[in-house]
């Protein structure tokens, strides 16, 4: 017998560049690296904060390191029509020195036609070695939420549940297929 899932939750998370001149690097996750440093990471003037009542960024950025989790949907929405030709990467790194960079692909779906929003599907694990880094353009508000396909909590066995919990990454735009059609020749 198949377990249902539950439908899966967003991390919402918002970066506003207060710079009147400038695009700025929004530095989200790496715990190891961004808890302990001024603005976890980002520049005096960027601002990062949760998305969602009652969660501070930091609780975001401390349950990332403790509670790993792994997003398959992406949404990244402004009201800046020139933030969404920027590329957010994704960088994980480790204590013996190596590192990863990988631009997040994003190819907008062709059904979707919300203005100054993108959906997407990149898989992509967040840990405390993870960081997302996303140019935000001069005086914008970039809002990312992240459906989370997995969540892993070495307390759930306490309470009788496995300590991955599995979930299912909604449909938010699309028809999530690619649709070929043929080419008829005479």
């Amino acid at each position: 017998m198949e377990v249902l899932k539950p439908l899966s939750k967003p991390y919402i998370v918002r970066i506003f560049n207060d710079s009147g001149i400038a695009t700025r690097l929004g530095v989200l996750f790496g715990y190891n690296r961004n808890f302990r440093l001024p603005n976890f990471g980002n520049l005096a003037g960027m601002i990062v904060s949760s998305g969602i009542p009652n969660v501070t960024y930091q609780q975001l950025l401390a349950q990332s390191q403790n509670q790993p989790f792994d997003i398959g949907q992406w949404q990244i929405s402004s009201s800046n029509p020139t933030q969404q030709d920027v590329v957010p990467v994704v960088t994980w790194y480790d204590a013996n020195g190596a590192d990863w960079m990988e631009p997040l692909d994003i190819n907008k779906d062709p059904y979707q036609f919300q203005q100054g929003e993108v959906d997407f599907w990149f898989p992509c694990k967040i840990d405390g070695n993870t960081m997302v880094q996303i140019p935000v353009r001069p005086l914008t508000t970039v809002t990312v939420k992240m459906y989370p396909r997995k969540i892993v909590s070495l307390s759930r066995p306490l309470i009788g549940s496995p300590e991955l919990k599995l979930f299912k990454t909604p449909k938010i735009s699309g028809n999530n297929t690619t649709v070929i059609i043929p080419k008829l020749t005479a």
